[in-house]
């Protein structure tokens, strides 16, 4: 069952855009339109509600302003307790819609979760999968100090490979505003 103290809350917010924890149900089609659109793996429904309902904090919202409050990405992660008991914050997907990339969006939303996952999760580390041909993402966490850890080969349903990485605790870079970007899909 959904925390609904942890929905919808206004997490940051500047003269262009609006980052919001997710509001519920009534946005998950949404979320999955646009992760469906711009990443390779296909997920079902109960993998976003898996995230989603368990981690309403951990799934943040971006709106355009400027253009009728118009969802233009998301970022979806948990927070896990893991082997010796050690917090792990985990990004399961990240993605901008075309038009807005290169406007430091996807960068806000990582920054955005990595300060939940430090804030309200105490998290030792934070690990994401990406396709190891993609060099934005790829570029985009490391500029947060995510190393490579693992290689999976054929990792994806298209037969992609695929790096793990982390960020450790030492590494969290303080979250500050960004207007510029790199990337925005994970």
């Amino acid at each position: 069952m959904i925390d609904k103290t942890k929905c919808d809350k206004l997490i940051y917010e500047d003269d262009n855009y609006i980052y919001k924890t997710y509001p519920g149900e009534q946005m998950i089609y949404q979320i999955m339109t646009i992760m469906k659109e711009f990443l390779s793996e296909p997920y079902p429904i109960y993998t976003y509600r898996y995230f989603l309902n368990k981690w309403p904090d951990c799934t943040l919202i971006c709106y355009d302003k400027k253009n009728n409050n118009k969802f233009i990405g998301s970022i979806v992660g948990n927070c896990e307790i893991k082997k010796k008991g050690k917090k792990q914050g985990y990004i399961a997907m990240l993605a901008v819609e075309n038009e807005y990339r290169k406007k430091g969006i996807g960068k806000n939303l990582v920054k955005l979760l990595l300060k939940i996952f430090r804030e309200n999760y105490e998290v030792n580390e934070v690990a994401i999968e990406t396709e190891v041909d993609n060099y934005v993402a790829l570029g985009l966490y490391e500029s947060f100090g995510f190393i490579r850890t693992k290689m999976f080969i054929n990792y994806y349903l298209n037969g992609n490979s695929a790096y793990k990485l982390k960020l450790f605790e030492k590494k969290f870079v303080p979250v500050e505003n960004s207007n510029n970007d790199d990337n925005e899909n994970k």
